[in-house]
């Protein structure tokens, strides 16, 4: 949170989220290279923070209004399809197996534009990141089928339909794993990450880089301490 300490005005953010102590002093007019007059930019820090607590406390109950925020956001950006949905989140970070590093960008909006249900737009946006997968690769086969699946719902074919035809090109079982993840929500298995600051009992630590940030510190301060 930042917070102004005087007058005229000086603000500092706590941006300590490990044992490193981390502050962001703001002085307007000389700490960024815009003059705060410039809205747009102050306006766009404001989103892109909003965003952030979105992703990473809200996404397994985000509302509509939400999600849509979100893609009206990342379309207005100059964010990479292929940037790890990670690098979103507000104040902790993680390694590349969990939900959050394995995600991209473009696999992200599909998952908000079925939130909204607009499944063009969803099915347009994992045709994207289809693109950078292996069509050999048999983990690769869900992707492409529920693309498939997203086109044909998106074209007005009814779902019944929609899964008769496509049981001619895939198998069954994949199939029906489409269909129930469509059905359900997108975010399910997107658990809301609160940083307890305590490692030792908090249930991320097993994918949660700050732990190893610690220790890192730790050794350093204790080779400072010892004059090695």
């Amino acid at each position: 949170m930042v917070e102004q300490i005087s007058s005229p005005e000086i603000f500092v953010n706590n941006a300590t989220y490990s044992e490193f102590p981390a502050y962001h002093i703001i002085i307007p007019g000389m700490s960024e290279i815009n003059t705060k007059e410039n809205w747009k930019i102050i306006e766009r820090g404001i989103n892109y923070d909003k965003v952030c607590k979105i992703v990473q406390y809200k996404l397994k109950s985000i509302s509509k209004e939400e999600a849509e925020f979100v893609i009206k956001y990342i379309c207005n950006s100059n964010l990479e399809n292929n940037m790890q949905l990670k690098n979103l989140l507000y104040d902790i970070r993680v390694k590349d197996e969990c939900i959050y590093g394995m995600v991209t960008i473009d696999l992200f909006l599909c998952l908000l534009y079925l939130k909204v249900q607009d499944y063009e737009k969803a099915a347009k946006s994992l045709s994207d990141y289809n693109k950078g997968l292996d069509k050999n690769n048999e983990n690769s086969r869900y992707y492409f089928c529920f693309e498939l699946f997203l086109c044909l719902i998106a074209s007005g074919v009814e779902k019944e339909r929609g899964i008769t035809y496509m049981t001619k090109f895939y198998d069954e079982t994949i199939v029906q794993m489409v269909v129930d993840d469509f059905d359900h929500n997108p975010f399910e298995h997107f658990e809301p990450l609160l940083c307890k600051k305590n490692c030792v009992s908090c249930s991320h630590q097993g994918y949660c880089i700050t732990k190893t940030e610690k220790k890192m510190y730790s050794k350093i301060k204790g080779s400072l301490k010892n004059g090695n």
